[in-house]
């Protein structure tokens, strides 16, 4: 600055002496200011007498004219025995923007520095009614306070605003700024998370022993200066005097002011954390669905997909740092991962509910464990099991009562079953029988080929009757026996079908009972390390 203003004293003014800004000029900007001294006997007054007339004009003139306060001395710092105390405190208008992928913070506030040069003392007797005045503040000095740790490489304040000055000597300067400063950010908790921003003002230009920065309580929350922001609360904001050392070994004095904000999540909430939850419970809800069919595989990958955006979405506004995740990335990244895990269930689910008594057998561990041991642990009952045991208990019965029956009577003759069942298959089946095409399985089951073998080997002659009535008797009772032989082809297959869909209703049952397991073991799984991520991470 001081080779800036020595610059421009060299420089010929082309218009009138007597005129700080230029003539007539109300429009002046921070570059059209001209040096206060002229010259070593020339004076150019800051003020002209048509806008500051009386006493300003004459109190102007008084400060600027005397030797106290020409073009080399306002370089120089006031005259003090000691260092120059500099009261330095801000009031905060607005938080601009927090930016969490660049680690930024913008902020407008006013600082506010104040201090005493005795060159700027003036008589209040001798210029009454004057109790502030105001000159541009390249006209004196300055501590040169800037900003330390900024992100834009604007040091300066935006606006040039005029300095006061006391009858006392006291200046007081309050430029109004935008500052762009670097803030190291935790995203642990996002969007529930606090952050604190410290500016770092220092005197550049002195060190410690010849300016000493001292803070006092900064403004805030101030309805008449403030505006609030629409993502961020404004705590409070302290203030610390400190030091700093520069690289040649230099003790500078700084003044670390610090914001504590915290966010607002309504946003988020509704935008990605409310999603989310929904989508977890969807996910729970598939298992509600049958499983003959795909719908719990198409929705569970369209919640995979939903997951996978989501994720994007709040990985990008994430900043990219290796020391900590934030707790949503963890959340919607372990939501993601429990989708898998539902996904693979729906499959494993899927696969036993299509499997057959023709394509697979049921292993009896497995049947143990999922048809008999498990649904009582997971309160399931299977109906048309209980009745089925019913069944097959009168069944039982059944069977009991006729091995006590060895034997049938018909019209006085003695007829063993095995005898007569093995007659009618030997002696009584032709070629022309409609069971001669069927399956041969049904005509030769084990007990029916060892009644063969028992009728083979008994003579047929005792059931040759001799009496022309009883032949027609032993007819009727051939007709018989192939009405019976018809009904036991028939309960065959009503057996064997009835066997079928018994084998195949197991594996229906055992997708319900694996499927109500998995439903289960996800929903714990889901809660407990929701509350895990919250809670203890």
């Amino acid at each position: 600055m001081f080779l800036l203003l020595t610059l421009l004293t060299l420089v010929p003014s082309a218009q009138s002496s007597n005129s700080f800004t230029g003539e007539g000029s109300h429009d002046r900007s921070y570059g059209e200011y001209q040096s206060p001294y002229m010259g070593d006997d020339s004076y150019s007054p800051y003020v002209e007498e048509e806008e500051y007339p009386g006493k300003e004009y004459e109190l102007a003139s008084r400060l600027f004219r005397d030797e106290k306060y020409h073009k080399y001395m306002r370089a120089s710092r006031p005259p003090s025995d000691g260092p120059i105390i500099v009261n330095f405190t801000m009031t905060v208008a607005q938080i601009v923007a927090l930016d969490e992928k660049s680690q930024t913070v913008k902020v407008s506030i006013w600082p506010m520095c104040r201090w005493n040069d005795p060159r700027l003392k003036f008589s209040e007797q001798e210029f009454p009614g004057i109790m502030t005045f105001r000159v541009p503040s390249d006209a004196i000095w300055l501590p040169d306070v800037v900003i330390l740790n900024n992100d834009d490489g604007v040091y300066e304040p935006t606006y040039p605003a005029n300095a006061l000055i006391s009858p006392n000597g006291d200046v007081q300067w309050l430029p109004p700024s935008i500052y762009v400063a670097t803030c190291g950010m935790n995203m642990d908790l996002f969007p529930y998370d606090t952050q604190r921003c410290a500016l770092n003002f220092v005197s550049v230009n002195y060190d410690h022993s010849e300016v000493r920065l001292h803070s006092e309580d900064p403004i805030y929350n101030d309805e008449q200066s403030s505006y609030n922001n629409t993502e961020w609360d404004l705590i409070n904001v302290t203030m610390q005097d400190d030091s700093i050392r520069f690289p040649r070994g230099h003790v500078h004095s700084q003044v670390i002011t610090t914001f504590h904000l915290k966010r607002k999540p309504l946003f988020y909430e509704v935008t990605l954390i409310t999603p989310m939850v929904m989508l977890n419970m969807v996910c729970i809800m598939t298992f509600l669905l049958p499983s003959y069919g795909g719908t719990k595989l198409n929705i569970t990958a369209n919640i995979f997909l939903a997951f996978s955006t989501l994720l994007l979405i709040v990985v990008k506004m994430m900043p990219s740092t290796a020391h900590n995740v934030p707790l949503l990335v963890e959340f919607t990244f372990f939501s993601l991962l429990m989708t898998c895990l539902n996904t693979l269930f729906c499959v494993i689910v899927i696969n036993i509910h299509w499997r057959s008594p023709n394509t697979d057998i049921m292993h009896e561990w497995f049947r143990w464990l999922v048809l008999e041991t498990l649904p009582g642990f997971i309160c399931m009952r299977r109906q048309k099991l209980e009745e089925e045991r019913a069944r097959q208990e009168n069944l039982e019965q059944l069977e009991l009562i006729y091995a006590n029956e060895p034997t049938l009577y018909y019209h006085g003759m003695q007829v063993d079953m095995a005898i007569k069942n093995d007659f009618f298959r030997i002696n009584s089946f032709s070629s022309t029988s409609p069971f001669s095409e069927s399956d041969d399985s049904l005509n030769h089951t084990p007990e029916l080929d060892s009644r063969r073998k028992l009728g083979a080997s008994l003579p047929h002659c005792h059931l040759q009757p001799e009496e022309p009535e009883e032949q027609d008797n032993l007819l009727a009772f051939e007709e018989q026996l192939r009405a019976l032989d018809v009904i036991d082809y028939i309960a065959n297959c009503l057996r064997r079908k009835d066997d079928f869909e018994r084998k195949n209703d197991d594996w229906t049952f055992a997708a319900l009972v694996v499927n109500r397991m998995f439903f289960i073991l996800y929903t714990t799984i889901l809660l407990g390390g929701t509350y895990y991520i919250f809670f203890f991470s």
